[in-house]
């Protein structure tokens, strides 16, 4: 984008309008990939890692699909899920499930340090 600016400048000897600015944005973005299916987009993002960025992926995904699983204590799951809805209801007034479960697990992910703890 910077480089565009600075083309324009140098073409014209002046600062792009707003307008200009925002054709140029368009002009230079990369074209969405709208046909590629989701192996090839995995594959696009893999070639992206170094070899030691996939292996750590790797160990993250082995760990995930383990038979090791966090047991949350009954109470803590409703109090997470009250609190969720408070906070995400505060700012809108119709969500979908996910949301509430995805944010009442993001206020909770410190209490859970290894499966099967008790939150600290």
């Amino acid at each position: 984008m910077e480089a565009a600016i600075s083309g324009f400048i140098a073409e014209r000897g002046r600062e792009p309008s707003a307008a200009e600015i925002t054709a140029l944005t368009r002009e230079t973005r990369s074209f969405k990939l709208k046909e590629i299916s989701t192996p090839g987009v995995l594959a696009r993002q893999r070639a992206q890692l170094s070899r030691q960025e996939l292996l750590s992926l790797e160990e993250v995904r082995n760990r995930a699909l383990s038979e090791e699983s966090v047991e949350v204590p009954l109470g803590s799951s409703e109090k997470a899920l009250a609190a969720a809805r408070q906070h995400l209801f505060e700012r809108k007034s119709v969500l979908a499930g996910h949301e509430i479960l995805a944010e009442a697990l993001n206020q909770n992910l410190a209490d859970w340090t290894e499966a099967g703890s008790q939150p600290s």
